[in-house]
């Protein structure tokens, strides 16, 4: 089994990553990561983002954004935004939306609660004084 794991063009430090060979099992939270598995097949990859990957058939990753992969058929991807993707077929794509949890959350704030807050804060200040 021939594989590479590589950051900035230089192997990826050992320390950073866990690999289980027999079940097929690649870890890291490490960014920028390339990982040339080219002739392996069914292998499921954990990684952060901006990472390259090139793999056979059958892999599942989990992976962060802005990622580029490039698989057989039969993969699974769960990602999140600006990823790029050349596989085979019958691949199966999800996107994690929970980064935009925090954003949603402070347009509402923003449009919704803060001027509410400041109204109520107003009528308030009028009885007062």
């Amino acid at each position: 089994m021939n594989f590479s794991i590589a950051q900035h063009g230089i192997p990826l430090d050992k320390s950073l990553y866990t690999i289980d060979l027999k079940n097929k099992v690649f870890t890291s939270e490490s960014n920028y990561i390339v990982l040339d598995f080219t002739n392996c097949t069914g292998w499921t990859f954990t990684t952060g983002g901006n990472c390259t990957f090139d793999t056979g058939y059958g892999c599942t990753f989990d992976t962060g954004s802005y990622c580029m992969f490039k698989t057989g058929d039969n993969c699974t991807f769960t990602t999140s935004n600006n990823c790029t993707f050349y596989t085979g077929d019958r691949c199966i794509y999800h996107l994690k939306l929970v980064p935009l949890i925090p954003k949603l959350f402070y347009i509402v704030l923003a449009t919704f609660i803060v001027p509410l807050f400041l109204i109520k804060f107003l009528e308030y200040l009028q009885t007062v004084l």
